[in-house]
Parts: C-alpha cells; sequence; structure tokens
C-alpha cells in the first residue's frame, strides 16, 4: 500500500519513486512509470504483398521490460503498400499490447525502424 510515509509493495521496479514534503502533509508520494523506447522488429514480404498492420516490438534502451512484463505485439505503419516496388521501408510501431504487465507502468517512446519492413 501506498501512504505518506513509505510505499509496501510486491516490486517497484517499474517505478523511480521520490518523497517531497507536502504543505499539507507531512510526506507526499510520487511515483515516476518507467522509460520504454520500443522499436518494431523487422518484416519481410513478398512483392506484392500486403504489408502487415501489427508486428512484435523490442526494447532499444537499458532499462526493458521488468518483472517479467511482456509485449504481446504493436500497431505498426508503413509508407510501403502492396503495389511499392522491391526494397526497404521504414516501419512505425506504436500501441503496444502487454501480454503480461500494464502499459500504464511505462512511459512509452516509439522509435521508427528507418529500414523496417524490406520487400522482395
Amino acid at each position: 500500500g501506498i501512504t505518506g510515509s513509505g510505499l509496501t509493495a510486491k516490486s517497484v521496479a517499474n517505478y523511480t519513486i521520490s518523497f517531497k514534503q507536502a504543505a499539507d502533509n507531512t510526506s507526499a508520494l510520487s511515483i515516476t512509470p518507467r522509460p520504454l523506447t520500443l522499436m518494431a522488429n523487422a518484416i519481410t514480404i513478398s512483392l506484392h504483398s500486403t504489408p502487415p498492420t501489427t508486428d512484435t516490438a523490442s526494447a532499444t534502451n537499458g532499462t526493458g521490460l521488468v518483472n517479467g512484463d511482456t509485449i504481446g505485439g504493436v500497431t505498426v505503419t508503413t509508407p510501403a503498400t502492396k503495389t511499392s516496388v522491391a526494397g526497404s521501408y521504414s516501419l512505425t510501431a506504436s500501441k503496444a499490447v502487454f501480454s503480461k504487465g500494464l502499459a500504464s507502468n511505462y512511459t512509452i517512446q516509439y522509435v521508427v525502424s528507418t529500414k523496417g519492413l524490406t520487400i522482395h
């Protein structure tokens, strides 16, 4: 539980915890979600195939997921279409769906994978 003077929890690794004195309280508690940077994993499709709208993603920074949290998938967008020529295209992830854990435990930043989609 959370009180004005402390925090008792099974695990607090998802948070940065700082205590600040409040004017009308002997102490106040501030919890900041853990930073997480995600990038869509590379995808290869055949020429004239429709680019996917979902993918998996990987953490790109050292903090990553904690406490066994897992991401089941992300929404992806790309400028490539079914009629695009063979080559590499950017892939942008968004809207991570957690299969274990909560997105609200993290401040998620998405990084564009500049050559994330390959059409061959």
